[in-house]
């Protein structure tokens, strides 16, 4: 019998093998093969929100994905970017909207343009390594929240963003045996 723990260090020490198996899985295959076949075609936000399935894979990509129907949200933030400190990116919770704004600045001209292929590759590693939390959480969930806290934690620079983040703030829950309640 293995246990939660057990099994979240045989995939840290395995990860470039898990990473592997998961990015040739038919169905992220499949997606990413769209993306790379297709963000190239995309040169402004009104394309890339218009296209569900792009779009959902860099929401995904960006652990965004439960906001694939929130399109004016995602308008607004792309639309403002990450430049001013009064961007809508940079005054949510999530964190993870400030680094989608950036990833996917379709001004931009250099190599942080979301069809480079510097930024084509950061999006399909984050595509994947979602995918692969997602699927240990089908089997086992406290593996996915380890997985998740080891990769967000260290982005970390303040207690709100632990309230703002459902799943870190189960994972310190659990860890210091907190009660849901704590949190109110």
């Amino acid at each position: 019998m293995t246990t939660t723990t057990g099994d979240y260090i045989s995939i840290q020490n395995n990860l470039a093998r898990y990473q592997k198996v998961e990015a040739n899985k038919p169905a992220v295959k499949t997606a990413t093969a769209y993306y790379q076949a297709n963000i190239g075609k995309v040169t402004s936000i009104k394309q890339f929100v218009g296209n569900y399935r792009l779009l959902s894979y860099a929401l995904q990509a960006y652990g965004l994905g439960d906001q694939i129907n929130n399109k004016a949200l995602i308008t607004k933030v792309l639309q403002q970017g990450t430049t001013s400190s009064k961007a809508l990116a940079n005054t949510l919770p999530n964190a993870n909207w400030k680094k989608f704004a950036a990833a996917f600045n379709f001004s931009a001209t250099d190599s942080t343009a979301p069809t480079s292929s510097a930024s084509i590759a950061t999006t399909e590693a984050n595509y994947t390594e979602q995918q692969l939390e997602a699927d240990q959480g089908a089997a086992n969930p406290g593996i996915q929240l380890a997985m998740y806290f080891a990769r967000v934690a260290p982005t970390i620079t303040n207690s709100l963003q632990i309230l703002a983040d459902k799943n870190l703030l189960q994972t310190v829950q659990t860890i210091f045996n907190l009660p849901s309640t704590a949190s109110a």
